[in-house]
């Protein structure tokens, strides 16, 4: 085995997330016109002083990268108050003065650096610390050259493929004549690098062009700054320094974007604001791995103790799965921007209405052109309604109630079933998604606990009669005695491929101080399909980028960004909601509603995964918009709506938060623009 094969089966082993997750594969050239080759997976380490431990170069590089669809893993251990000179007891005296301790060495933690993260890149920026301590003359300079040779002798032997180094930002010495040796330092240390560039050394020059910006901007404005405090360089400066590695290591054009944001089409901020997230808690984990001195930082004698593997690897895939989404969101921003939606029409008042919601309506078209909207409206005993009617007037015409078998099922009040969607198989066999509630006192528990779940019902009929099939998706929060605890709301599904997505709200367990968040599970189409009562399909669980946990005792993951929360939040996410998938747009939607905000928000993906927030749709103070439903009347789309063509509606209910029988129903329409 060669010796890069060895450092990637090593890298598996310690780090299995770190492959990649970007729908654009990495290649061995990982950005075009770059003169750097790359292999899939390669390692990308910084080290260096305060400025790399901000980490805002790190980041806007790392955004170049996942621009590209690139997903090379990055690690930033930088320290602050580091030198590469090993300073003398007097040159550490001001420091020690100062902060009361003095200035670390990356010699003493040099080896585990090199050890621990086993680079395949490594990026070093030193200067900074040294050209303040140091003498500003020759025996400075070859105490700092010195320290650099050796730092870079010890990383090739180690293994690292590529040692660049960054000459040392600029020192800003505000026209203070007693600080003007520090920056004549920085530059000795810059003319040196920049020489060795001769010998085959890569060198990255970040200070030229940050002099070069100072003293253009100060000509122009006095009080221009790269640095607040002098030293440490401010978004601008980290941008310029982010800029070079990206033209000159990575060979880059020139760039003309004025800040990292705007490398992506769309969602620049947030995806920034993702990468930022990623860094730092990489960070935190490596920085855990390598002891050192250093007072304040993770990694130091005051913050000892490495963080647990298994949860940093969790959170990290969480962390690239919402980089994934927003990335491909990116993407669709043309797309994306066909998408129109009106403002919102009222269809219904309450007084209109036949009936309380209590669920979103199962909808589907029949042959003749009309849609017929199912509705499962509880009250002291189940009533199951059917309407026909059109986009104007979904309730036009009463149809005779369907009839629903339970099988034995507890259905005394206020127990029983709700069928909030449905899909019409191509042979016209009709499955409904079933909300089911078994409650206390009538489910015959003793210690007055409640169940929810997920079931299947049939209709071979047309929708006149369902026979339930059985339960396919639990909770763990099953036993509470607050159906809030465990309501796995209802029922939001797509097709995707071959297989069934069903989305619910999960709970961990029946407690409050356990958690809830908006999860989804899956089954293949065919089974669920040829479902019988006696042969119900397997549903598993997606969690943390797999799906490994069982429908009715595993627990899923968070796949809305921010749904996950206590169960006895007054502000929990709720997938009381609908879904569909927007074929002009190449893109699934969903609707998430949260009661105490008043609000419903719209959510899109490229996977059915990895869920993006669009917009919002509605926010009325005082109340909740439980039971939205996509719904289409025209003949490119699915019967049942989980596939909509270039029109469509969202008919929302609005609730009052203090009376719940108090329903209005307001409707969307949404376009796809040419």
């Amino acid at each position: 085995m060669n010796r890069y094969f060895l450092r990637c089966r090593f890298l598996s082993l310690v780090l299995s997330t770190c492959a990649p997750v970007m729908a654009v594969e990495p290649t061995t050239d990982p950005l075009p016109h770059s003169k750097v080759q790359l292999p899939r997976g390669a390692k990308i380490v910084y080290l260096g002083d305060s400025i790399t431990q901000a980490g805002d170069y790190v980041v806007d590089v790392q955004c170049a990268l996942f621009a590209q669809g690139l997903n090379h893993p990055v690690i930033n251990v930088g320290l602050a108050s580091e030198t590469a000179t090993d300073l003398t007891e007097n040159e550490n005296l001001g420091h020690i003065q100062a902060h009361h301790f003095p200035r670390p060495a990356v010699s003493a933690r040099l080896q585990r650096v090199l050890q621990i993260t086993q680079p395949d890149i490594l990026f070093v920026c030193y200067g900074m610390n040294d050209g303040g301590a140091l003498p500003a003359d020759e025996s400075g300079l070859s105490r700092y050259t010195q320290a650099i040779t050796h730092l870079r002798q010890q990383a090739l032997k180690s293994g690292v493929d590529r040692v660049i180094f960054c000459t040392p930002p600029v020192h800003d010495d505000r026209g203070n004549a007693a600080l003007a040796g520090h920056d004549a330092n920085l530059t000795r240390y810059t003319d040196w690098l920049l020489s060795k560039r001769g010998e085959g050394w890569d060198i990255v020059d970040f200070h030229t062009p940050m002099r070069r910006a100072l003293d253009e901007g100060r000509k122009a404005n006095p009080n221009f700054s790269l640095s607040p405090d002098g030293t440490h360089p401010d978004r601008a400066g980290h941008w310029i320094m982010a800029k070079q590695i990206l033209t000159e290591f990575f060979g880059l054009p020139a760039i003309t974007a004025v800040h990292a944001e705007e490398l992506f089409p769309s969602h620049g901020k947030e995806l920034r604001a993702l990468v930022r997230q990623l860094t730092d808690r990489r960070f935190d984990y490596w920085m855990s791995l390598i002891p050192h001195q250093r007072p304040g930082v993770v990694g130091g004698p005051d913050q000892r103790g490495t963080r647990d593997r298994a949860e940093f690897e969790i959170a990290q895939a969480a962390d690239l799965r919402r980089i994934h989404a927003h990335w491909q969101r990116a993407k669709a921003a043309t797309t994306m921007s066909r998408l129109e939606i009106s403002a919102p029409q009222t269809i219904y008042t309450d007084e209109q209405m036949p009936y309380t919601m209590d669920a979103s309506w199962a909808t589907l078209r029949e042959k003749d052109g009309s849609t017929t909207f199912f509705q499962t409206a509880m009250e002291h005993q189940p009533y199951f309604y059917r309407h026909r009617g059109n986009a104007d007037a979904p309730l036009q015409q009463a149809l005779e109630p369907y009839q629903f078998d339970y099988r034995g099922t507890n259905h005394t009040w206020p127990s029983g079933c709700w069928m909030p969607n449905l899909y019409q198989h191509t042979d016209g066999t009709l499955i409904g998604f079933i909300h089911r509630e078994d409650l206390y006192p009538s489910n015959g528990r003793s210690d007055g606990g409640n169940n929810f779940f997920i079931g299947l019902a049939k209709s071979t009929d047309g929708g006149a009669s369902w026979v339930y099939l059985g339960d396919v998706i639990a909770t763990r929060g099953n036993g509470t005695k607050r159906d809030f605890y465990a309501n796995l709301g209802g029922i939001p599904y797509l097709i995707i491929r071959d297989e069934v997505y069903l989305y619910f709200n999960e709970h961990e367990g029946p407690n409050p101080t356990d958690h809830r968040q908006l999860a989804v599970a899956k089954a293949k189409l065919r089974d669920v399909v040829a479902a019988r009562p006696e042969r119900l399909p397997k549903f598993t669980k997606y969690r943390d980028g797999q799906w490994t946990e069982e429908g009715m005792t595993g627990a899923g993951s968070e796949i809305i960004p921010h749904s996950r929360s206590l169960n006895d939040t007054t502000q929990a996410y709720d997938f009381h909601s609908d879904a569909t998938y927007c074929a002009p747009l190449q893109r699934y939607f969903i609707t998430v509603q949260n009661h105490a905000k008043h609000e419903l928000k719209l959510y899109s993906s490229a996977n059915g995964i990895d869920w993006v927030w669009e917009r919002d749709l509605a926010m009325n103070p005082g109340c909740m918009h439980p039971y939205s439903s996509f719904v289409s009347f025209d003949a490119d789309s699915a019967p049942d709506s989980h596939q909509v063509g270039r029109e469509f509606y969202l008919y929302i209910t609005q609730k009052n938060l203090s009376d719940y029988k108090q329903d209005t129903i307001h409707r969307l329409k949404f376009t796809i623009k040419p």
